[in-house]
């Protein structure tokens, strides 16, 4: 090889490996930030953890908390109360997961809320009134939306619920704030 190949060829290395733990600090990011500042840096949030607030709702605090916070918090938001076990669930959420990167619904937090009736987490089934798993509901400014009577609630019956479904929802009640 020539000096010449041979520089090419270690300055290529350098960039490649450069590139590489660029994206590397990138991804790790937003697992080393707070997560007020991790809410803000993302539109998708699973909704299981601690949070300041915790001994406010006893047993119930690991997950309540959190989504208290992200209803207090944002104008807009979407829960899907799911449950790891459940297969209706497990189909729909890759959707649910799609919708979310959809640009025109980047003003929106998709909460991902396990709600799998262990301890820590029966609250959703009776605050919501559940009728059981998957259930997607929309939320504005903390209060679940409503337009002439109709409530923004998706539930589904027997793993029916789809993208275009979801897609229906936002349609008819999501109201993006206008620019000025």
């Amino acid at each position: 090889m020539s000096k010449m190949t041979t520089y090419l060829f270690g300055f290529a290395i350098l960039i490649i490996l450069t590139s590489c733990q660029k994206k590397s600090d990138q991804e790790n990011a937003a697992y080393t930030l707070p997560y007020t500042q991790f809410l803000k840096s993302t539109n998708f949030v699973y909704v299981y953890g601690e949070t300041s607030k915790r001994d406010s709702l006893g047993d119930d605090a690991y997950l309540e908390d959190n989504l208290n916070y992200i209803l207090e918090t944002n104008d807009w938001v979407l829960v899907n109360f799911c449950a790891y076990w459940c297969k209706d669930c497990r189909k729909y959420n890759p959707d649910f997961q799609e919708v979310s990167r959809m640009p025109e619904y980047k003003d929106i937090i998709f909460a991902y809320a396990e709600m799998d009736g262990t301890k820590g987490n029966e609250n959703f089934r009776k605050r919501f009134k559940l009728p059981g798993t998957p259930v997607t509901i929309l939320f504005h400014r903390g209060h679940i939306v409503e337009v002439n009577g109709e409530t923004g609630i998706l539930f589904g019956q027997r793993g029916d619920k789809t993208k275009q479904d979801l897609l229906s929802l936002l349609e008819k009640f999501y109201k993006p704030a206008v620019a000025s």
